[in-house]
């Protein structure tokens, strides 16, 4: 904000109400010897904005600086999706094996005996083509 003081002439309190909604003051706790931090609106406005706005509507209670970011981030809060709309591929990297291995043996009403004892998931074989592919010993198939 200083190099852009030194610019345009203007004091950086008018530099950022004329920059409102283009950047935006990081919340953090104001005293007077520290500098109020400024982001991007593409930085502010994007990532975990559930958190972002709990944080600002925390910092709007301790300056009035922080109301258009609260306004900002409630405006870019994503809607909350049913189940329904959620599409799940078997061999996400985000889903733990584990889970598959569960949703396997339920699927297939596999035995207690074999999953204890037999069966286990190969990761790197788990989709080929989008074809689910499962190692398993041969003596379970005969």
């Amino acid at each position: 904000m200083a190099y852009m003081s030194s610019l345009t002439g203007l004091n950086e309190e008018n530099l950022a109400n004329d920059l409102r909604g283009v950047i935006f003051p990081l919340p953090t706790p104001l005293d007077s010897q520290s500098p109020i931090n400024y982001v991007t609106a593409d930085e502010y406005l994007s990532g975990n904005v559930r958190e972002k706005l709990q944080t600002a509507k925390l910092a709007l209670q301790t300056s009035d600086i922080y109301r258009s970011n609260v306004e900002a981030l409630e405006s870019a809060q994503p809607k909350d999706l049913d189940a329904s709309e959620i599409d799940v591929r078997l061999g996400a990297t985000w889903i733990d094996k584990e889970y598959v291995q569960q949703f396997m043996y339920e699927l297939f009403d596999t035995p207690p005996t074999v999953i204890r004892d037999k069966l286990k998931l190969n990761t790197p074989h788990l989709l080929l083509n989008g074809i689910l592919a499962i190692k398993m010993p041969l003596d379970i198939i005969m």
